[in-house]
């Protein structure tokens, strides 16, 4: 599985968010759900975070998160937003990817040094990026094995539950909402069904405009 990094954003608390990746940079990541960090990435974009944010790493973990930036002085206190090739824009609390040191004791034991923090990024020379398990604490990830496909979509942590089945033709918008205007004017009935039918399984959060739907049914002729 893999996913297409458009741009990072750093959010801070005062409301600004900051850009931290050149244009014309998108990245290419695999999806490797039991890797122990957040993100692996071109070292460039981690020594950008480090700066934009005024932090300076001591070193790399040997815990729990191994090759985490460690830092000890001056934590950042916002989130992080991921902006995907599809616009799905994926934001990650700061409790979930810049967490107290945590490492193993001599008995096996987990230990927790709150005076240390590890950035759950790794910085890479020529290898692959990778997102790792603590991008799913922000973000849903539904796999059809049967097809072959897989969808992802911005975590709304709720306590309430509803169970809706994924569409037979529309797999890759789960998450993603119409507007029942504009199915009018789409050419072909069979299309205004299916349109209708996600409409009736899907919850509304984004809205998509009549041209971005007709372009879509042309993309899945």
């Amino acid at each position: 599985m893999k996913v297409t990094v458009w741009n990072l954003f750093v959010n801070f608390r005062n409301r600004t968010d900051l850009s931290i990746m050149p244009r014309n940079s998108a990245i290419q990541c695999c999806i490797v759900p039991q890797l122990q960090l957040l993100w692996e990435a071109p070292a460039a974009i981690v020594d950008s975070f480090e700066a934009a944010t005024q932090m300076k790493s001591i070193g790399v973990s040997a815990g729990i998160h191994w090759s985490a930036r460690v830092f000890n002085t001056s934590f950042f206190d916002g989130d992080i937003t991921f902006l995907l090739s599809n616009g799905l824009q994926i934001r990650v609390p700061n409790s979930q990817f810049f967490t107290p040191f945590v490492g193993i004791a001599r008995n096996g034991s987990r230990t927790i040094d709150r005076s240390k923090r590890e950035l759950l990024m790794k910085g890479l020379s020529d290898q692959p990026a990778t997102f790792g398990r603590y991008l799913f604490t922000a973000a849903y990830l539904m796999v059809d094995h049967d097809k072959k496909s897989f969808s992802m979509w911005q975590a709304s942590p709720s306590t309430k539950t509803s169970l809706v089945p994924s569409s037979k033709r529309w797999p890759g918008i789960a998450g993603v909402s119409i507007d029942p205007e504009n199915l009018e004017g789409l050419e072909h009935q069979e299309d205004r069904e299916d349109l209708e039918e996600v409409l009736e399984l899907m919850t509304l959060d984004v809205t998509l405009s009549k041209t971005q739907l007709e372009q879509m049914v042309i993309r899945r002729q």
